[in-house]
C-alpha cells in the first residue's frame, strides 16, 4: 500500500479532472517531471497527459488512515 502525502505529486480526481474527497473513488493521477508524453504519438499522448499530469486510468480511493 502507498500513504498519501498531504503534499504530493499525485492526485485522485473525477471525470472533470476535480479532486474527489478522500473516502471517495477516483482516477490516480501525478506528474511525472521525467516524462511528458510518447515519442511521435501527439495523440495518445494528448489522451494521457493533461495540465502536466499523466492520467493512469486506475480508479483508487485514500482510506481514512491515508492508505491509497
Amino acid at each position: 500500500m502507498h500513504r498519501a502525502k498531504a503534499v504530493s505529486l499525485h492526485r485522485v480526481v473525477d471525470d472533470d479532472g476535480n479532486d474527489v474527497p478522500d473516502g471517495e473513488i477516483g482516477e490516480f493521477v501525478f506528474e511525472n517531471p521525467y516524462v511528458r508524453g510518447y515519442i511521435n504519438l501527439p495523440e495518445e499522448t494528448a489522451k494521457v497527459f493533461k495540465d502536466g499530469y499523466f492520467y493512469t486510468a486506475d480508479l483508487v480511493q485514500v482510506l481514512p488512515d491515508g492508505f491509497l
